[in-house]
C-alpha cells in the first residue's frame, strides 16, 4: 500500500506515473488524444505498444500509395514525383500557354489537366478509350466533353466598363443630427435637451452665445464636419485624420476637446452664424445706406496678412510652419450657448459669463472685412463672367 501512496493517474489510457512532469507530457502526447477519441465513441483504450504498431502501419501504407502514384499533366504530356512540383508545373507560363492554344484551336473544354495514376501506366490513347468504353458498357457512358463559347477579346474589352478616378465616391459617413450628441451616441428629445447634455456630460459651449443668430444651423454643420468629415472640432485640419466617427468622438473625448475652436482664421468659418452688430450700439442709428469703407490691411516682413483688428493671417507658402500647432495658452474666449434665452439661462447658471465687449467688437471688425473681401471677390467673378463682356455682344434692342 505504501508503493501506491502518491501515485498520478490517466484513467483514460490506464496508466500511472511517479512523476508530474511525466503526466503532463503524457496529456500532450498523440497516444492519450487517440485514447480520448476513442473514449468519446466508447471503445476501450489501446496500449502504447499497439498504439506504435497502428502508427507505424498507417505510416507505410500512406509511403506505399505515394510511391504507386504519380502525378501526369495530360496537356504537357508530362509526369511529375510528388504533388508540389505539379502544382508548381500548373501555375507556370508554359502549362498556361498550352492550355489556352488548346482551348482557341479546338474551341471545346480541356479534359483534366491532372490525372493521378498508377506507377508504369502510361497516358491513355484513342484505342484504350475505346476499349474501356466496351468494358463499362451502355450503363456507364463517357461523358462528352463540354464544347466552349468563343468570345473575341475585343468584345470582352467592350462589356468591362472602364472607371475613372473620377468616379469613384469617397466613403463618407453621415451627419450627425441636430438632437444627437456630437462626442457620444446620446440622443436627446430637441437640440435644447441636446445642448445641455453636451454642456454638463462633456462641457461643451458655443462661443459667444449672445451673438449667435442660428443655433440649429451652426448645430447642423458641426454634426457634418464631425459625422462626414470625421474631424475633431478643436484640432479642425491641422490635427491627425480620422477614419471612423466613433475614433474621432474618443479623440474629442479623450484629449478634451470637446470644444469649437472660434478666434483667427477659424472665424470666418462660421461667419454665416454670427452677428456682432449689435456690439455697436450706433451703428444700429447710423445709415444703413452707407458704404462700409474698411480699414486698410497690410502685410508685414513676414509674408503675413494684419487685419485692422489686429489678428494675423499668414500666407499658404508657410502652411508647414503654422500647421506646427503649439498648445494655446489658458486665455481662451470664454465659451457660451445658445437657443437664446434658455441655453443663455443654463449657461449662466453653470457659471459662464458674457463675452466682453472689447473682444466681441474685435471680432465683428474680422467679420464685416472678411465679408467685405468676399463679396468683393464674387462681384469680381460675376462680372467675368457676364454676357455684356462679350466682345461681340450684339444689343436685342434697336433705339
Amino acid at each position: 500500500m505504501s508503493s501506491t501512496v502518491g501515485l498520478l493517474t490517466c484513467i483514460t489510457c490506464r496508466v500511472g506515473f511517479h512523476d508530474m512532469e511525466l503526466q503532463r507530457d503524457h496529456y500532450k502526447s498523440d497516444w492519450h488524444r487517440y485514447n480520448l477519441k476513442r473514449k468519446i465513441v466508447q471503445l476501450p483504450p489501446v496500449t502504447v505498444e499497439n498504439f506504435q504498431e497502428r502508427v507505424e502501419a498507417q505510416e507505410a501504407s500512406q509511403a506505399a500509395g505515394d510511391k504507386n502514384v504519380t502525378h501526369y499533366c495530360s496537356i504537357c504530356k508530362k509526369t511529375f514525383g510528388n504533388d508540389k512540383a505539379l502544382q508548381n508545373h500548373l501555375v507556370s507560363n508554359k502549362h498556361l500557354e498550352a492550355v489556352k492554344d488548346i482551348s482557341v484551336k479546338d474551341g471545346v473544354q480541356t479534359p483534366t489537366d491532372v490525372e493521378m495514376k498508377p506507377e508504369g501506366v502510361a497516358p491513355p490513347t484513342d484505342d484504350t478509350v475505346k476499349v474501356e468504353e466496351k468494358k463499362r458498357g451502355k450503363n456507364f457512358p463517357v461523358e462528352e466533353p463540354i464544347p466552349l463559347i468563343k468570345v473575341s477579346e475585343k468584345k470582352v474589352e467592350m462589356d468591362v466598363e472602364e472607371v475613372d478616378d473620377e468616379d469613384w465616391e469617397e466613403v463618407e459617413g453621415d451627419p450627425i443630427p441636430i438632437t444627437n450628441c456630437l462626442f457620444c451616441e446620446k440622443e436627446s428629445r430637441d437640440s435644447e435637451k441636446n445642448l445641455t447634455h453636451m454642456s454638463t456630460a462633456h462641457s461643451f459651449f458655443i462661443p459667444d452665445a449672445e451673438y449667435c443668430v442660428d443655433v440649429e444651423g451652426l448645430l447642423e454643420y458641426l454634426g457634418s464636419k464631425v459625422g462626414e468629415g470625421m474631424m475633431c472640432l478643436w484640432c479642425n485640419e491641422r490635427g491627425k485624420s480620422f477614419y471612423t466617427l466613433q475614433a474621432a468622438q474618443q479623440h474629442m473625448r479623450d484629449k478634451g476637446h470637446c470644444r469649437m475652436i472660434h478666434d483667427g482664421e477659424a472665424l470666418f468659418e462660421y461667419t454665416d452664424f454670427y452677428d456682432y452688430s449689435s456690439s455697436y450700439p450706433e451703428e444700429e442709428q447710423g445709415n444703413p445706406d452707407e458704404i462700409y469703407q474698411p480699414e486698410p490691411a497690410h502685410f508685414n516682413e513676414n509674408m503675413q496678412l494684419v487685419l485692422p483688428s489686429g489678428v494675423t493671417l499668414g500666407h499658404r507658402a508657410l502652411k508647414i510652419y503654422y500647421k506646427q500647432y503649439v498648445r494655446p495658452s489658458s486665455q481662451l474666449v470664454m465659451s457660451r450657448q445658445t437657443k437664446r434665452s434658455k441655453i443663455l439661462q443654463q449657461y449662466k447658471a453653470i457659471g459662464y459669463g458674457e463675452t466682453p465687449l472689447s473682444l466681441a467688437q474685435q471680432k465683428h471688425r474680422d467679420q464685416k472685412y472678411f465679408k467685405f473681401v468676399r463679396d468683393k471677390y464674387r462681384m469680381k467673378l460675376g462680372i467675368k463672367g457676364n454676357s455684356t463682356k462679350q466682345t461681340y455682344f450684339r444689343r436685342q434692342v434697336q433705339f
